[in-house]
């Protein structure tokens, strides 16, 4: 798990893959990520792709502590990317 400074602006990035592990594009990608006081938000607005299946976006964390991000792809093929991350207050 990596850990982050708040205020710092992250690229999150989502990879969908096949059983093979081949590179695989769903024809819709959402973003979220829940804080850490469990206030869901909503990145798919800002979500971009840089090759196939790989989906990135950027987010400034503004809470201490554990965060949860998930690419949803849905359409042509169904999958999803889970990770977490925390943050702290610079010292």
């Amino acid at each position: 798990m990596n850990g982050y400074v708040i205020g710092t602006r992250l690229t999150l990035n989502g990879l969908f893959t096949d059983t093979a592990g081949a590179p695989i594009a769903p024809t819709t990608v959402e973003a979220k990520i829940m804080q850490p006081d469990g206030v869901i938000l909503d990145l798919t607005g800002g979500v971009t792709t840089t090759t196939t299946g790989t989906y990135v976006v950027d987010f400034t964390p503004t809470q201490e502590g554990l965060h949860t991000y998930r690419f949803q792809g849905t359409g042509a093929c169904v999958a999803a990317d889970e990770q977490t991350f925390t943050t702290r207050t610079a010292f």
